[in-house]
């Protein structure tokens, strides 16, 4: 399969905007803001099966002191923001 390749410089833009994130955000622009950063980092291991434990599970990450959570999933081997609710949770601050 071939994966989408994001320029260090789009990459860098997202995970500016990823600082911006909130819990008031709509799920619509939090997304792109999640999921095109952690697909990029991560890409390696998404192509070697890494994260296939996620496929067809929900992981909620949850960063307390900014009240922001997002739910996790795999699909087709690409990590994806879902509104969901997790079969765990992580938090911290």
């Amino acid at each position: 399969m071939k994966r989408a390749i994001f320029s260090p410089l789009f990459v860098s833009a997202s995970m500016h905007l990823f600082n911006t994130l909130n819990a008031n955000m709509p799920l619509f622009i939090k997304r792109p803001l999640i999921e095109i950063p952690l697909n990029s980092i991560f890409d390696q291991h998404l192509c070697e099966n890494e994260f296939q434990i996620l496929e067809s599970r929900y992981i909620t990450l949850y960063v307390t002191d900014i009240a922001l959570r997002v739910t996790l999933s795999l699909h087709n081997q690409v990590l994806q923001v879902v509104d969901h609710d997790g079969d765990v949770v992580i938090s911290g601050t």
